[in-house]
């Protein structure tokens, strides 16, 4: 139970982290690729989506499965 919480308070952590590094760049992207915004966001959500897809398909190697999911998670967040 304990290492449960503390894996998932790190992945929490680090999608937190991850967060406001790219709402301060956002700005940044969204004034140099205006019209490309549109199609970049799609593909990153559907990324997203199938890592953590992926990551639910490995069995033995739990660390890459966590890896996997997590990434995923962070570039949804």
């Amino acid at each position: 139970m304990e290492k449960t919480a503390l894996i998932i308070g790190a992945i929490l952590c680090i999608s937190r982290i991850v967060r406001v590094i790219s709402n301060m760049a956002f700005n940044k992207i969204h004034s140099k690729y205006k019209e490309k915004v549109g199609v970049i966001l799609p593909i990153l959500l559907s990324i997203s989506i199938v890592l953590m897809i992926l990551g639910s398909f490995i069995r033995n190697f739990i660390i890459i499965k966590f890896g996997i999911m997590s990434l995923g998670y962070i570039i949804i967040h």
